[in-house]
């Protein structure tokens, strides 16, 4: 699983040293499976800090698989979309 981080320009070789690959199509430094997640905190976006309830209940109907059809419909639209530009 990717999670995505807001590393500044200044500190892109920080990044690098500590395991960020960057992502050319989303032009984002990312991680992936890290397994000291500490290292990564001073980049980690606001919103997986403090989530809200409601992104915490989409994460949660993701997780355990329990999408309805119709998200799952809209979420290819979206990608399918993301990908034409």
């Amino acid at each position: 699983m990717r999670i995505y981080l807001n590393v500044p320009y200044e500190e892109k070789e920080l990044a690098k040293q500590r395991g960020c690959w960057w992502d050319d199509y989303k032009r984002q430094w990312f991680i992936e499976n890290p397994t000291n997640i500490g290292l990564f905190m001073k980049w980690m976006p606001e919103h997986l800090l403090t989530p809200t309830k409601s992104k915490f209940i989409k994460h949660t109907k993701f997780v355990n698989n329990k999408i309805s059809k119709d998200q799952l419909k809209r979420q290819k639209e979206l990608r399918r979309k993301k990908t034409r530009r």
